[in-house]
């Protein structure tokens, strides 16, 4: 009979022991010490691999009594001293008294994968045998200590100072001193003659090259002369003469110019010696060598000659680059020179002479960077640097040699000018000055905080700025927020250290005072993972507790987005998925799903920062990469393109003050636009209406919101200054027209009582400006009375309807949607909040008393015409929903989706 473990899904009997897996002791007391029983208490046998393999694979430990702590393989006790997993039995079936009989030690254990093992009572293993203590060596530590004694200052830096001059690295490399004839070379030959012979024989070599330029000159003019003459005497040529029959001048002309070419022979006889020279002696031939290829040649060139000129190569620093060069046809041996040039230089790297390597490579081959690398990699940090920058002009490279080099002081004005305040305050860091490596984090964490990136704000906060409070708390506004909202309360959660159950505490603190109601899905997810990654029971039993009430609360409204997270709060549940998907199947809401009338792509590599809808067509903003796209559409499907200008760096902020129910006029404007200019776009066949955009390169300091008014081309703003907060009415040239200090109550407003304004747009209805606060709606007319509605939460989004149709502004805040009706005397709430538990983020007001609101992936469409607002439609969207567009067609909308498509939708009139 061949005795066999069997599965058992369900649990049977208590558990009494379990396989601690591995062979490192350190695991194995690392698991016992969590579960907090006391080591004498148990039993511990070592589980060895195999019978054949004596290694160990795990600890077998006994527990003495019940265990209630969470186990990863937990074993029963079938007989007494005989152990099998708790969800197995033995195959064939055996009694308790066969089983008795089968066992062979006083302790065996039934492993699923190594088999029965058994052990006598000598075998227990004592767990205090596996630590070590280290010997202790008798010292007098204290003996050495100096007491009482004043203590040094502290260093605040080390600089070096700063040269008077600009390194210079092309110079630094280059030193072209004086030219000398080839063969002023040892040669055996002429040193065999002696120095009087060899001087007449240069002197003859000079001479005779000198006359036969000479002689092709007269020969020339010679040519010239004797055809002037035979054309002033109208001397015909003989037809009948022999055509190869030459006259003296030709012959003498022919015969110069064949010992002309024997300069080239003579050049061609150098290169070789040149080769042959690199082959002897590498370092007398580069005093010799050709440039092949550099940026710097052909500055003015050299007369022509035979001769290789001696280059003194003074490889500290003279000059790169310079002087003029006989720029010969090197033909076959170009190849021949420059893998003469390679082997020298990796012959001076081996032997570590660095620069006579960048020499090559930068003034014979012509390799400037590589010559950057060389310099770098032998550590001469401020020559690579000046070559990077002046030369290659990377200054990201050269910051970064000079940071290699110790040279931080040089380095950071670099920095500065690439815009990496983190790297310009690590610098200063480095450097003792924290003051000024302070100011340039602050700097870095307002700019993120700009951009919404609250990720890498509160990492400088926590991490450079060693302000964990602050940094904690810009990851709880990033969490607010709906950029990087889930990633940021990870991070806030993830950097609470779990003492006393800390954790378990910060939960629930969130969940109560920071999850809104569009929130509660966000938060759920975030839960779901922390409870997995942080195995403790305390925390799993609130997460699930708070799960159970998100998504009991969701259920009762209609939206199942939290049931279908419930499955990672139970993962031993195998029913509850089947189970969620059944009940969202039979409680589907009834409300008729409209599919998309038509559809619009738009560029797919362009990142649209704002989308206006101005009657029969749709004026768009967009960056693509550095450059600023216009778009210009309408609504049968006709787009248009226009790039308008480009950033000189990363893209900024822009602003495109804009209402198109109002006013024919847009305003681009920002700090980064480069230029004030005015765009007409005319109208035509495909486009009704006639519109001007206007680029405008200045904005008021201290801007709270911009508007329009009518249909002038002016612009208001709502600024403050000093403690004033002003209305003030300006040209488009910045001009000042008009002034009005804002009061409320009948009392100046100081700014800091002004409500906070988030949303720097405000629009002209009724006579009167309203814009949005963070948790109100303000409105004031153009002397500046201001009046103030207080919401019941914070404002997410707010929508205002054309100024032809009744005053309705709609409401979104954290809890859900609310009406706000303007009257003469006072703006009330006319509908209550609704659409609760939805988790919109965006809201827009059609024209035909209808709303729609939207969160990623679903729009509902609300009746407002009733004191109730009723739900009439709803619209599941393919993908996100970045915005909701007016469409100039009653009854439709528009959804602008993140992959760049624009779904129209038509809604039936009942």
């Amino acid at each position: 009979m061949i005795l066999q473990l069997s599965y058992n899904e369900h649990k049977v009997g208590p558990v009494r022991a379990a396989i601690l897996p591995g062979g490192d002791p350190v695991c194995w007391l690392t698991e016992i010490s969590r579960w907090g029983t006391p080591a004498g208490t148990l039993k511990c046998f070592v589980l060895p691999e195999s019978i054949a393999v004596h290694q160990a694979a795990g600890l077998l430990v006994i527990f003495s009594g019940p265990v209630d702590f969470a186990l990863r393989y937990p074993y029963r006790e079938f007989v007494e001293g005989f152990y099998i997993p708790v969800h197995a039995g033995l195959k064939p079936q055996v009694g308790v008294e066969e089983a008795e009989s089968l066992k062979r030690w006083p302790v065996q254990v039934f492993h699923p994968h190594i088999g029965l093992v058994g052990y006598e009572e000598k075998d227990q293993l004592n767990l205090a045998d596996l630590i070590v203590l280290p010997a202790v060596k008798p010292a007098l530590w204290l003996q050495h200590i100096p007491l009482d004694k004043t203590p040094y200052p502290r260093l605040q830096s080390i600089r070096l100072e700063p040269e008077e001059e600009p390194l210079d690295a092309m110079a630094a490399l280059h030193a072209l001193i004086e030219q000398k004839p080839f063969d002023e070379i040892p040669n055996v030959e002429e040193e065999q003659q002696g120095k009087l012979k060899l001087l007449l024989r240069k002197t003859g070599r000079l001479l005779g090259t000198l006359g036969l330029w000479v002689l092709l000159i007269l020969a020339l003019i010679g040519k010239v002369i004797f055809g002037v003459i035979a054309a002033f005497f109208q001397i015909k040529r003989n037809p009948y003469r022999i055509a190869d029959r030459q006259g003296l001048l030709q012959k003498l002309e022919n015969w110069v110019h064949n010992r002309l070419k024997d300069l080239k022979k003579q050049r061609d006889s150098e290169l070789n010696r040149l080769v042959k020279m690199f082959d002897k002696n590498k370092d007398e031939a580069l005093n010799y060598a050709i440039p092949l290829n550099s940026p710097y040649l052909n500055r003015g060139a050299a007369p022509k000659s035979g001769k290789l000129s001696r280059r003194n190569i003074n490889w500290g620093f003279g000059g790169f680059g310079g002087g003029r060069v006989d720029a010969w046809d090197l033909g076959e041996y170009r190849n021949v020179l420059r893998l003469r040039y390679l082997d020298t230089a990796k012959k001076a790297l081996e032997n570590g002479d660095h620069k006579k390597a960048a020499y090559i490579h930068a003034h014979l081959l012509g390799d400037l960077f590589t010559a950057a690398q060389v310099l770098q990699n032998g550590k001469h940090y401020r020559e690579a640097a000046a070559l990077y920058k002046d030369h290659l002009h990377n200054k990201v490279r050269a910051a970064e040699c000079l940071e290699l080099g110790g040279l931080l002081g040089e380095a950071i004005p670099l920095w500065v000018e690439l815009n990496n305040f983190e790297k310009v305050g690590d610098l200063y860091a480095q450097l003792g000055q924290e003051a000024k490596a302070h100011q340039y984090y602050a700097d870095m964490v307002k700019r993120s905080l700009d951009n919404k990136d609250y990720l890498n704000a509160a990492r400088l906060s926590i991490i450079k700025m060693q302000d964990k409070t602050a940094g904690r708390q810009i990851l709880l506004d990033g969490w607010k927020d709906d950029q990087q909202a889930e990633t940021c309360l990870k991070t806030y959660l993830e950097s609470i250290e779990d003492l006393a159950g800390q954790l378990e505490r910060e939960v629930k603190q969130v969940y109560e005072h920071h999850v809104s109601v569009r929130k509660r899905t966000g938060f759920l997810n975030v839960l779901a993972d922390l409870a997995t990654r942080h195995n403790q029971e305390g925390l799993k039993q609130t997460a699930l507790g708070i799960a159970y009430e998100i998504v009991q609360t969701q259920t009762l409204s209609g939206d199942h987005s939290g049931l279908r997270l419930l499955t990672k709060f139970l993962p031993d549940d195998k029913l509850l998925g089947q189970d969620a998907n059944r009940y969202m199947l039979r409680n589907k809401p009834q409300h008729r799903m409209v599919m998309a009338d038509s559809y619009m792509k738009l560029q797919t590599d362009v990142r649209w920062l704002e989308l206006v809808a101005y009657h029969d067509q749709l004026i768009g903003i967009g960056v693509k990469k550095r450059d600023v796209i216009l778009l210009r559409a309408n609504w049968s499907g006709k787009t248009t393109y226009q790039m308008l200008f480009t950033f000189p760096s990363e893209p900024q902020k822009l602003q495109l003050v804009a209402d198109g129910n109002l006013s024919s006029n847009l305003m681009l404007m920002g700090y980064d636009v480069p230029f004030q200019t005015l765009k007409k776009l005319d109208r035509y066949s495909d486009f009704e209406r006639e519109l001007n955009l206007h680029q405008l390169h200045w904005k008021l300091p201290n801007t709270l919101a911009v508007g329009l008014h009518a249909d002038q081309q002016e612009l208001y703003f709502l600024h403050s200054d000093g403690d004033d907060v002003c209305l003030d009415l300006f040209s488009l040239e910045g001009r000042l027209l008009y002034r009005s200090v804002v009061t409320h109550h009948e009392e100046r407003l100081s700014i800091y009582d002004l409500p906070v304004i988030p949303h720097p747009a405000m629009f002209w209805r009724k006579e009167h400006f309203y814009l949005s606060g963070k948790d109100c709606l303000v409105r004031m007319d153009q002397e500046g009375r201001m009046e103030v509605l207080s919401l019941p939460s914070a404002v997410i989004g707010w929508s205002v309807p054309n100024p032809h149709a009744a005053l309705k502004i709609a409401m979104l805040t954290d809890d859900g949607c609310l009406i706000v009706t303007p009257g003469l005397k006072e703006m009330v709430i006319s509908a209550e909040l609704f659409a609760l538990g939805f988790g919109a983020h965006l809201v827009q007001l059609l024209a035909d008393n209808r709303l729609v609101l939207a969160n990623e992936s679903l729009a509902m469409v609300f009746d407002i015409s009733r004191a109730q607002p009723k739900l009439i439609f709803e619209i599941q969207s393919e993908n996100k929903i970045l915005q909701i567009l007016t469409v100039p067609k009653r009854h439709h909308f528009a959804l602008l989706e993140n992959d760049n498509r624009i779904s129209v939708h038509r809604l039936k009139e009942d």
